[in-house]
């Protein structure tokens, strides 16, 4: 897949932020001047190890010819940012094939880098992030201490009035996760964002919860409201009224597992069967404090979700360049469906 003139001519609807927006060519070009030195073309990289530099194209080459992607391009602008670690990414190509942090040097320390996932303002460093400048998990000297990570947050507290989801990409694990990651709690909209319901009906559940409504002599736990609306069996039911349960389904209709995720995933399967699960990130992953997705979506971003792309384990980092295009074509899948949602659920 070229990044030259052939893509070029269909930008205007994607753009990509580094201090200021530019066409997805001008960055690209950028990153090949970066690059040279390996002795490979940027386009040979791209192919060897680089699945969502493919989306970006591949979007905008179906444009006009596919109906679903015209509809979303000529309704929705798409912010790319192909690398957010450019000088990681370099790295990468000359030292290190599996270098995970920033190229920062430290005061009192002679390790390099801090992990940009770790270094959001999102419950930093708090659980599952190091304060150790030579882990691979170092969290930084402070939130937002990297410019990456500033660069981005900027970008989107500038336009966050007109931002309605956020999507990050990472490998592997064949996951779709939604916040939190850096607690246990569930995001205000979980029930959407797993369950396509209205954000409102969680909030009446919310309330309820507050007031530790009680069905019986037992309060009644989120596990319940889960039991209740058909996601999944309570760990501890308790003993509960006809009326209080009649209200809690009265709040949740029992076609909720009718899901976001779920059905993104679901999506995702059609085109070469892989199976990816969903779920919270602390519970379905494992919990780590300062990521991008937990900050966009304190920021209100109510729709943010990270992929964790091919595969489970078998090749983890090093997925064989064979993998690579079928990965972009069934996270497009996944893609479109959560831009649709967002379309028709404006808020």
């Amino acid at each position: 897949l070229s990044f030259a003139n052939p893509c070029a001519k269909e930008v205007h609807k994607l753009h990509v932020y580094q201090t200021t927006l530019q066409s997805i060519s001008t960055i690209y070009e950028y990153l090949h001047n970066l690059t040279r030195a390996t002795g490979l073309s940027l386009n040979e990289k791209d192919n060897k190890g680089d699945s969502h530099h493919h989306a970006a194209c591949s979007a905008v080459r179906t444009y006009g010819r596919e109906i679903h992607m015209t509809e979303l391009l000529d309704k929705l602008d798409f912010y790319v940012l192909p690398v957010v670690n450019v000088d990681g990414y370099i790295y990468t190509w000359t030292k290190n094939r599996l270098w995970r942090k920033t190229r920062s040097t430290h005061a009192g320390s002679s390790c390099f880098g801090t992990d940009l996932n770790r270094n959001f303002d999102a419950g930093w460093c708090k659980i599952g992030a190091s304060q150790n400048p030579c882990d691979e998990t170092y969290c930084g000297s402070a939130a937002e201490s990297e410019k990456e990570t500033k660069a981005l947050a900027d970008f989107i507290r500038k336009n966050l009035s007109s931002i309605k989801a956020y999507l990050t990409i990472h490998s592997y694990s064949q996951m779709m996760l939604y916040p939190y990651s850096y607690d246990y709690k569930l995001g205000t909209n979980n029930v959407e964002l797993s369950t396509r319901q209205d954000n409102e009906i969680l909030n009446s559940v919310n309330s309820l919860l507050s007031e530790k409504l009680k069905l019986g002599e037992k309060p009644l736990k989120p596990s319940h409201v889960a039991a209740l609306i058909g996601t999944r069996e309570p760990a501890d039911p308790p003993v509960h009224s006809i009326a209080s349960a009649s209200k809690i389904e009265q709040l949740f209709p029992k076609d909720v597992n009718n899901a976001l995720a779920k059905a993104a995933v679901k999506e995702l399967a059609t085109l070469h069967g892989t199976k990816y699960t969903y779920g919270p990130g602390a519970t379905t992953i494992y919990p780590a404090a300062g990521g991008s997705d937990d900050w966009a979506y304190d920021q209100g971003i109510r729709y943010s979700f990270t992929f964790e792309l091919r595969d489970r384990g078998r090749y983890g980092f090093l997925l064989p360049e064979s993998q690579i295009r079928a990965t972009c074509e069934e996270t497009m899948l996944a893609i479109k469906h959560v831009a649709s949602y967002v379309l028709e659920h404006m808020y």
